[in-house]
């Protein structure tokens, strides 16, 4: 409907701007609307659109999003002279979502090279980046950075360094817990990641402690907590314990 309506106003010769191809851009979200995506920005081209930086951003996450990181980075390599901090971000999380976390790194190191200071998306895509051991040090690096640049309030950010913790080793999970009774807001995502650290690291018990002390403070409970809770239960020495929580 919406790629109809551009085709009225094309008809009725109705001039587009960058508040009509952004908002379309988000739309294609999807390897099959990659031919769809290389005509709208033929169109971007053709009107001048281009360097306008909510269009160059929306084009740059469309194309990753359509599975073209090559068109993602050409665009973001010709926007040299409208780049923002959302541009950086959005070619940073390109990268991410096709697993480059190298080329992440450098994005990362680059904005501030180019005099960008990145903010809290940019830590909550770069944390998430670090899901190897080999990443240990980096992660506890960015962390000093988070507290530094005083973004350790962000609910994302926090959430993303409790799973690069979770994810590095049973030994981090204490660092984790900290983030976790450090944060005075706390979303969904902030409880699931604890509790599946706890039984990541075979806290069975207290796994389902937690889910029990979610449902008392009234936490949105998904699939992701109820998956977390019946792996804790596979230990048969709580399985009667998770019969009683599950009742």
């Amino acid at each position: 409907m919406a790629f109809w309506v551009l085709r009225c106003m094309e008809f009725e010769g109705v001039e587009i701007d960058d508040g009509t191809v952004s908002p379309l851009l988000t739309l294609l979200d999807g390897i099959e609307f990659y031919r769809l995506a290389m005509q709208l920005h033929c169109k971007i081209v053709k009107h001048g659109l281009e360097l306008f930086n909510t269009v160059c951003n929306a084009t740059i996450t469309a194309y990753s999003e359509c599975c073209s990181l090559q068109d993602a980075e050409r665009v973001f390599d010709g926007a040299v002279a409208c780049r923002d901090v959302v541009t950086w971000n959005s070619m940073l999380g390109a990268y991410l979502m096709h697993e480059k976390e190298d080329l992440a790194f450098k994005v990362f190191i680059d904005m501030q090279n180019f005099g960008f200071e990145p903010d809290a998306y940019t830590y909550t895509g770069i944390v998430s980046a670090c899901s190897v051991q080999e990443h240990k040090s980096c992660g506890k690096y960015l962390h000093g950075l988070v507290i530094k640049r005083g973004l350790q309030d962000s609910v994302p950010v926090s959430n993303a360094l409790i799973a690069m913790y979770i994810r590095f080793n049973d030994r981090c999970m204490e660092n984790a817990l900290r983030i976790f009774f450090s944060m005075d807001l706390k979303d969904c995502c902030t409880w699931n990641s604890i509790l599946a650290g706890y039984v990541q690291v075979g806290l069975s018990e207290d796994a389902l402690r937690l889910y029990l002390q979610m449902r008392s403070l009234v936490i949105e409970i998904d699939h992701y907590t109820f998956s977390a809770v019946i792996r804790s239960c596979s230990d048969l020495a709580t399985l009667q314990l998770g019969q009683q929580f599950m009742s």
